[in-house]
């Protein structure tokens, strides 16, 4: 594409001199075969039509510092994203790293072109919009050299300059419908194209409604320890924990108080860190027993799976009752609301 290649030329013109250049391929026939294979890995998300003709015509992996830290090369880049996920949002594919940051390119879904360009924090707990398309960040990499918006220090990019450069881009084209800022570790914050790449209905967090307080739970425990509800109230981290990745917290209502685990991926189709006001969806297991007979049907391994667990045979559920013993709790969270 005409764009794209224009912005990758002015980008090598402004970054020659700090031996900021990216090189068009020597060979074609072997990176054309990773382009393929990279968007079978994907599916049934799309590479993004600038993307391709990027990497079509030119090598990211010669793109190095001081063009950030460099862009990831092709043959890695699907490594990369694999281990990304599933902390990252599904639709976000890292081309490039930036510190402890990630510049990211948004896939294309059923539903929206994608092609957007997100740079993420340090923690990745959230994403800042950076461009609207992949030659708009190329024209933004290229006008901050053009700048000279050179740290003395590290000889890079400097990166408040560059973030005050990427923000003024965007902000003239953004509004509430479409945030230049998105909390990545909230999926309920996702724009609805994201959360069809998530797998998520639109609906995904829409308030259900209780079933139990939390009194009524604990009452219920008594006659059957193996009870499933739904709660509102308010729900805080205290600690991390387990070879299960997952947080404890603290859950209550104006009726009492639970302890409750959340795994990590269960957390994640939620929001797992969200204190405040939540709806929870809960499983409570045998206290402290090993003997789960009841997780051995369909629709309870199936919940296994809901609550983030890869491998749903009979050794993860029995880890996972251990989790629940050595951290005092056998209440676990399938879904975690945020009540606005």
């Amino acid at each position: 594409m005409i764009l794209v290649d224009e912005a990758v030329k002015r980008l090598n013109t402004a970054g020659r001199g700090y031996g900021a250049v990216i090189t068009p391929w020597s060979r074609r026939s072997k990176h054309r075969r990773t382009i393929n294979e990279i968007e079978e890995l994907v599916a049934p998300l799309q590479l993004p039509l600038e993307l391709r003709s990027f990497w079509n015509t030119w090598d990211p992996g010669s793109a190095k510092w001081p063009c950030l830290d460099g862009f990831v090369p092709l043959d890695e880049l699907a490594e990369r994203y694999e281990r990304e996920r599933p902390l990252s949002p599904a639709v976000l594919l890292p081309i490039a790293g930036w510190g402890l940051s990630i510049i990211w390119v948004e896939l294309g879904t059923a539903t929206h072109p994608g092609g957007r360009v997100f740079r993420s924090n340090d923690d990745e707990t959230f994403v800042d919009l950076w461009s609207f398309d992949l030659s708009g960040f190329f024209e933004l990499l290229a006008g901050a050299f053009e700048r000279e918006l050179i740290d003395d220090v590290t000889g890079s990019l400097h990166r408040s300059h560059l973030e005050a450069l990427a923000t003024s881009h965007v902000r003239e084209h953004v509004s509430a419908l479409s945030p230049r800022r998105i909390e990545s570790i909230d999926r309920s914050r996702y724009p609805a194209h994201w959360l069809s790449a998530e797998g998520l209905p639109a609906d995904h967090f829409a308030i259900r409604g209780p079933s139990h307080t939390v009194a009524e739970f604990i009452e219920a425990r008594i006659d059957n320890p193996q009870v499933r509800a739904t709660l509102h109230g308010h729900y805080e981290n205290t600690i991390c924990g387990g070879p299960i990745r997952g947080c404890i917290g603290s859950f209550r209502d104006d009726t009492g108080e639970i302890q409750v685990f959340v795994p990590l991926l269960a957390g994640l189709t939620g929001a797992i860190g969200r204190d405040g006001e939540v709806e929870l969806d809960v499983l409570a297991f045998a206290p402290g027993g090993t003997s789960f007979d009841g997780l051995s049907a369909k629709d309870d391994m199936q919940l296994a799976a809901d609550m983030g667990v890869a491998d749903l045979g009979n050794e993860v559920v029995v880890r996972l009752a251990a989790q629940m013993a050595n951290l005092d709790t056998s209440i676990v969270a399938t879904g975690l609301r945020p009540i606005r």
